[in-house]
C-alpha cells in the first residue's frame, strides 16, 4: 500500500496496476462528533465552542484535528483530575482570535468608520498577534461570508459550527455579493504581499482601509450601462435631487458698504469685478452678459458719494447679450423688475441657454444628459426629466457646480429658479440638435461659418453644441 498527496507524478507504468482510493475530506460534523467521543473516552472536559475550534482547525483532515486535541490536552489545566478545553485555550495554543472581532471589523468598513477600523487593528497589534495571521483568519471568514450570502445559512459550503453560521450570516447582511468578493479578493492580495514585506502592519493596515475605500466605487457597470435605467442606488439616494431656491437677495433701498459687498440675484456674474470674490477658471464668455441701456437709479450726492464695490461691467459683446448696463451704485438700488425680462423665456431658449452654459464651464457631460431630457416649465419650477439614468448616475453628473450654473441662467432669464433634475420613464434618448441660436451669439456665428456648412453639407451633420475655445 502506498499512501501519497501527489499520484500525479507516479509513472503510468506503475498507476496503471494500482488500485486508486481517493481520500475525500472529513465533513465539520463528522470530526466533530469523533472528537466529543474521545473526550468522553479520555475523561476530558471540553466545552462545545473549544471542540469546534478543534474540528475547524483541521480543515477537513481528523489527523490534524486529533493532533491539535492532544497539544491542548497536554497544556490544559487540570481539576479534579480532568484535563479541562476551554475556548479561549484553543484560541490561545493555536494564535487565533475570535471571529467576533472580525465581525466588528467588517461592521466598521460597512460603515466607513476608518478610525474605528484602525483602532480595532491596533489593539490586535498591540495582543500580540501577527498581521499575517489576523490576515489568514479574515480571509478564512470573508470566505464563509460569501458562502452564506450565495447559499444561505444552512448551506453545506459552510462547515463550522452552528453559532459561527449565524454570525457570517449577519455579516453578509451588510454587503452584497459583488462587494464581498471584491472585499475578499482585496484581503487575500494583502495577504500574498505580507510575506514578502518588511513592515507587515502598515500593509495590512492599507489593505484593510481598501476595503472602506472600496465601498464608496462606483460600479464599472453602472457608469457603462447607464442607459439601461437598472442601475443600483444606494439608499442615501433614493430621493430625487431638488436644487434649492435662489439666495435671500439684499436690501434695495441702501447701499451696501464696501467691506462687505454683497452680490445681486439678478446680475449673476456681476462678481468677475468684485476684488473679493474668486471667479471660477472654467468660466466662458456666453455667461458675461453685455449690458448697454442704464438702470434708473437713485444716487446720492456727489459730496458723500463712496466708490461702489462692483465697478461697472466691461466685457466685450458676445454671445448672449442683454440690454442691461451696470453702472456704479446700481447694485445697491436697481430695482428687481429692471433687471428681469418683460417675457416669460420659451423651453427652447431655456434648454439652448442652459446646455451653452454647461458646456462652455467644462460640464459636457451634464449638457448631454439634460439635452436627452424632457423639459416641463411649470409656474414656480423647471422639472427635467432624464430617461434611462438612475438616480446615482444624475447625483454624479449634474453636481453642485452644474446646479449653481443651471440656477444662474435661469434668474438671468428670468424663469423660476426652483429645478429639479430626476429620472425619467423609457430607455435613454439622444441629445435633440442644437435648437436655432440667438442673435449675436457665439452659436450663430459658429454657424454661419463657411468651414462648418461645408462640412454639414458633406457629412449631413447637425451641430449640437458649440464650445468657445478662444479665452482658454
Amino acid at each position: 500500500m502506498m499512501a501519497t498527496t501527489q499520484p500525479e507524478d507516479i509513472p503510468q507504468t506503475i498507476r496503471s496496476r494500482c488500485q486508486h482510493f481517493s481520500f475525500h475530506a472529513v465533513k465539520f460534523d463528522d470530526i466533530l462528533a469523533q472528537l466529543k467521543m474521545i473526550a468522553g473516552q479520555e475523561q476530558v472536559t471540553a466545552e462545545d465552542a473549544a471542540l469546534a475550534l478543534l474540528a475547524e482547525a483541521g480543515d477537513g483532515s481528523m489527523r490534524d484535528a486529533l493532533s491539535i486535541m492532544d497539544q491542548a490536552i497536554a497544556s490544559a489545566p487540570v481539576e479534579d483530575g480532568r484535563a479541562v478545553l476551554s475556548a479561549a485555550q484553543i484560541r490561545e495554543l493555536m494564535g487565533s482570535v475570535p471571529n467576533a472581532v472580525f465581525e466588528r471589523l467588517l461592521e466598521a468598513v460597512a460603515a466607513g468608520q476608518s478610525a474605528e477600523l484602525m483602532e480595532q487593528l491596533n489593539v490586535l497589534v498591540n495582543a500580540g498577534h501577527s498581521p499575517s495571521s489576523l490576515a489568514r483568519q479574515m480571509v478564512r471568514y470573508l470566505r464563509n461570508t460569501l458562502m452564506a450570502k450565495i447559499g444561505g445559512e444552512q448551506t453545506e459550503l459552510l462547515q463550522i459550527s452552528g453559532d459561527e453560521r449565524a454570525r457570517a450570516a449577519r455579516t453578509a447582511l451588510l454587503f452584497t455579493e459583488e462587494e464581498i468578493t471584491r472585499n475578499l479578493q482585496i484581503v487575500l492580495r494583502t495577504f500574498d504581499d505580507l510575506n514578502y514585506r518588511q513592515e507587515q502592519r502598515f500593509h495590512l493596515e492599507l489593505g484593510l482601509l481598501k476595503l472602506i475605500h472600496a465601498q464608496r466605487l462606483l460600479p464599472i457597470e453602472e457608469l457603462l450601462s447607464g442607459a439601461s435605467g437598472g442601475a443600483r442606488t444606494p439608499a442615501a439616494h433614493s430621493t430625487p435631487r431638488i436644487a434649492s431656491g435662489p439666495a435671500p437677495t439684499s436690501p434695495r433701498t441702501q447701499a451696501a458698504p464696501p467691506q462687505a459687498p454683497s452680490i445681486s440675484p439678478f446680475a449673476p456674474n456681476s462678481w468677475s469685478s468684485s476684488p473679493g470674490t474668486k471667479m471660477s477658471s472654467g468660466q466662458s464668455p456666453i455667461a458675461e452678459m453685455q449690458r448697454s441701456a442704464p438702470i434708473a437709479t437713485a444716487e446720492a450726492p456727489s459730496a458723500h458719494r463712496e466708490p461702489a464695490p462692483f465697478p461697472a461691467a466691461s466685457s466685450a459683446p458676445l454671445s448672449y447679450g442683454s440690454t442691461a448696463t451696470l453702472t456704479e451704485g446700481a447694485l445697491a438700488v436697481a430695482p428687481e423688475t429692471s433687471a428681469r425680462p418683460s417675457t416669460a423665456p420659451t423651453i427652447d431658449a431655456l434648454r439652448h441657454a442652459i446646455g451653452s452654459a454647461l458646456v462652455n464651464a467644462g460640464h459636457n457631460s451634464a449638457a448631454q444628459l439634460l439635452g436627452s431630457g424632457t423639459w416641463l416649465l411649470e409656474t414656480s419650477s423647471l422639472r427635467i426629466e432624464v430617461p434611462g439614468v438612475g438616480k446615482k448616475m444624475l447625483t454624479l453628473t449634474v453636481n453642485a457646480a452644474a446646479e449653481k450654473i443651471i440656477r444662474q441662467e435661469l434668474q438671468r432669464l428670468g424663469a423660476p429658479s426652483r429645478f429639479m433634475v430626476v429620472p425619467g420613464e423609457g430607455a435613454a434618448q439622444p441629445a435633440a440638435p442644437m435648437s436655432a441660436p440667438l442673435a449675436g451669439s457665439i452659436q450663430e456665428a459658429a454657424l454661419a461659418n463657411p468651414l462648418v456648412q461645408r462640412a454639414q453639407k458633406i457629412f449631413k451633420a447637425e451641430v449640437r453644441s458649440v464650445v468657445d475655445l478662444r479665452n482658454k
